[in-house]
């Protein structure tokens, strides 16, 4: 029994303790880079489920995002341990994530109800200089009627 109570006391102090690494990335900027990465492999799946599997188009948008922030493949694994270990701190980071994509996402939506209400003003605009065209027309065959020519 003493024995099952101090193997059970010393779970605790043998579970895996992931150190800080030394080029700790700050929590903002993994919170841009986890956000530029879930849209790496959107764009990836994108491309999968219609029929182009590209590796070497998924390798240079991961290279692009290396040379953007500065890091690599190596120090994005140690932080990502670093942060996983911290279940607090990596809820902090997925939620500053899912709220940059859900702003892009917001972004988006206008941008196309935008392109959507500029389209409608100019059909609705050439409708308005179709009608202006034929009324002008009409009350200048009426004018001419009605109107004598003064010599």
């Amino acid at each position: 029994m003493i024995l099952l109570i101090g193997l059970s006391g010393c779970y605790k102090n043998n579970e895996l303790q992931v150190i800080k690494p030394l080029d700790l990335i700050p929590k903002d900027q993994m919170v841009q880079i986890f956000t530029d990465m879930q849209l790496i492999e959107a764009t990836v799946e994108y491309d999968r489920m219609h029929g182009s599997d590209n590796k070497l188009m998924e390798k240079h948008y991961y290279q692009v995002l290396f040379q953007h922030y500065h890091v690599n493949a190596r120090q994005i694994r140690r932080n990502l341990d670093y942060y996983n270990s911290r279940e607090e701190l990596m809820e902090s980071v997925y939620g500053g994530v899912l709220a940059k994509l859900s702003k892009q996402q917001a972004v988006l939506n206008l941008e196309k109800t935008l392109r959507e209400a500029i389209e409608q003003s100019k059909l609705r605009e050439k409708e308005f200089q179709r009608f202006q065209m034929g009324r002008s027309y009409r009350e200048d065959s009426i004018a001419h009627l009605y109107i004598k020519p003064v010599f």
